[in-house]
Parts: structure tokens; sequence; C-alpha cells
């Protein structure tokens, strides 16, 4: 190999880093942007940032509960007691989704 064909070839390495180079940094500084601005206009058409939350099952369970009411009959005031029945919710763990 000549000295003239190994410059040749370093010449043109040089150059498509340079062209390379030049091509991945432009395309990193305008994507930055695009994505800035997108998300800007999606903000405006959809609102901020959304969270889901995770499911959550529940569970009834039904208890009897019996409390003394207070009433008036013919000026005299009786007591009665009344049994309800209640309905407790807890949370169940979900073991999937």
């Amino acid at each position: 190999m000549s000295v003239r064909r190994l410059v040749a070839i370093a010449f043109i390495f040089f150059g498509c880093s340079v062209a390379w180079f030049t091509l991945g940094s432009s395309v990193v500084m305008r994507t930055g942007e695009f994505d800035h601005r997108l998300n800007q206009e999606v903000s405006l058409l959809w609102g901020g940032l959304h969270t889901q939350v995770a499911p959550e099952g529940l569970i009834g369970r039904p208890r009897q509960v019996s409390e003394v009411v207070l009433e008036t009959q013919n000026g005299k005031p009786v007591s009665r007691e009344v049994t309800k029945e209640v309905v407790d919710w807890g949370s169940a763990l979900l073991r999937s989704t």
C-alpha cells in the first residue's frame, strides 16, 4: 500500500466519522425538542400525567346490630329493641389481575 492510498482512506474515514457525528447529534437534539413540544400538546388535549391505581376487591360481611330506641306512646316514653342487618365492607387481597 502506498502512502497516498493510506491518506485517502484516513480522509474518507475522518469525513464519514464527522458526518455520522453530525447526523447523530442533530437527531438527538431534534428528538428532545419534539418530545418536549409533543408532551405540551398532549397535556393540552388530555390533561397532565395520568396514574392508574391497582384494582381492589371488596368483601361484604353482614352482621346483626341491636339498638334501643326511645319512643313516646300516649305521652309516655317507651323503649324497644330494634335489630337490623349491617354490612361491613373490607378489602380482599387479589392473587392476580
